[in-house]
């Protein structure tokens, strides 16, 4: 009797082994079968990530401006005011750091000329600045400009440059920002520019 009954026992746990080692089979086969089926369906889904990234941000525009050219001009290049960093300098001047974007739509190199200010009422001349100490402004436009990566000389094909330019204007005891504009000689006589409007107290 209890060699029959070591025996009943012994193919009792016989049984439960062989069904554990059943049920681990399918449930691993279940769990491959569901990442295979993930995966062909992963193939033929658009990824949401990638699609999302895929679109454009939009270009959002900090200072409202508005570009121009002179007359004869092709359109060869265009100028966008990025930023704006205003410094009010000791009561006596206004101190802007203005970032721009110079974008070439020309299929050659185009070397650059002269990046000049304009204020209006005086579109010949950069702002005037008469009633201060000339030098002491001076001293901080060039420390600030030192710090800012400077206007090029050149730029390529279909190139996109960012550069900085720090410019002084009279101090405005009413407040605010005022008009100017930023003018760049193409090198061939034709202006390309883009004005700042100005921006009450």
């Amino acid at each position: 009797m209890t060699a029959i009954a070591v025996s009943f026992g012994s193919a009792l746990w016989f049984v439960i082994g062989v069904a554990a080692l059943v049920v681990g089979l399918f449930v691993l086969c279940g769990g491959l079968l569901g990442q295979l089926i993930a995966s062909l369906r992963g193939r033929n889904e658009p990824d949401a990530v990638t699609s999302a990234s895929a679109v454009p941000d939009p270009v959002l525009v900090k200072v409202p401006q508005t570009q121009f050219a002179s007359e004869g001009a092709t359109g060869e290049l265009s100028l966008v005011i990025e930023d704006e960093v205003w410094h009010p300098h000791q009561y006596k001047a206004l101190i802007v750091e203005v970032k721009l974007k110079l974008t070439s739509h020309s299929h050659r190199v185009k070397r650059l000329g002269v990046l000049a200010t304009q204020i209006p009422g005086d579109p010949e001349h950069p702002p005037d600045l008469v009633g201060f100490n000339v030098n002491d402004v001076r001293r901080e436009v060039h420390g600030l400009q030192q710090r800012r990566a400077e206007f090029p000389c050149q730029i390529d094909p279909g190139e996109s440059i960012t550069f900085w330019s720090v410019r002084a204007f009279p101090w405005q005891w009413q407040g605010g920002e005022p008009e100017y504009s930023m003018v760049l000689d193409d090198g061939t006589g034709h202006e390309h520019g883009v004005r700042g409007f100005a921006t009450p107290k």
